[in-house]
């Protein structure tokens, strides 16, 4: 019975997940980079960093890890060992981590769940904060970061020191006497559907995170 209800709802569901997850408009969209580019310019460690680039500059950017429950909806966990391997790489080799957004899947589970079922993803994500080498910037589905009050205290806690969240970050370098800047965000500015919209961040956590684990 469990492989027919499978076979039926796996479509028309994920039809209503891609749905109700995004909706961009493109000039919603730019208007909305745009203004962050500009506020990060004009106002560097408000939303955003401006970092240096040079020839000793090492840089490792990681977005959407997705840290889940541990349960039939959780994405990362497949993807765990190599996460912490290439984390162990890029610390031992001084790199500056870029955390660019999604980190944690905040719409289909509680941030209990996640803290308690990613201790050494944490753990390892510490080293480069302890080293002054870790930027963390928030995406639609962790948008928690950004929005609640607990959130800078939460991060303490996980991290053990304060955690300043951003929205996004610009790598700056010249090259031949000319300004080269590479601008990071996670994106998600200007999607009315994912830009902190509450009943697509309802539908994920009450439908379809425990749709997924049933399908899966």
């Amino acid at each position: 019975m469990r492989k027919f209800f499978q076979w039926l709802l796996r479509k028309p569901v994920n039809w209503l997940a891609e749905k109700f997850s995004s909706d961009p408009n493109r000039e919603r969209i730019h208007t909305a980079l745009s203004n962050l580019y500009k506020n990060i310019k004009e106002n560097p460690g408000k939303k955003g960093l401006l970092l240096e680039l040079n020839s000793n500059s090492r840089f490792i950017i990681f977005s959407d890890q997705h840290k889940g429950a541990k349960n039939g909806s959780d994405d990362f966990m497949f993807a765990e060992k190599n996460y912490l391997s290439a984390l162990d790489y890029y610390n031992q080799n001084s790199f500056y981590f870029i955390s660019l957004g999604d980190n944690e899947e905040l719409w289909e589970n509680t941030l209990f769940a996640v803290k308690k079922n990613n201790v050494l993803s944490f753990d390892k994500e510490k080293l480069f904060l302890h080293r002054k080498a870790f930027t963390k910037v928030f995406g639609n589905h962790d948008l928690y970061w950004n929005n609640d009050p607990f959130a800078g205290w939460q991060l303490k806690k996980i991290y053990d020191e304060e955690v300043k969240i951003y929205e996004g970050l610009i790598l700056q370098s010249t090259i031949s006497n000319k300004l080269l800047e590479i601008f990071l965000t996670h994106g998600h500015q200007g999607d009315a559907q994912s830009d902190g919209n509450k009943f697509s961040t309802w539908f994920v956590g009450t439908i379809w995170a425990p749709l997924q684990a049933y399908l899966d």
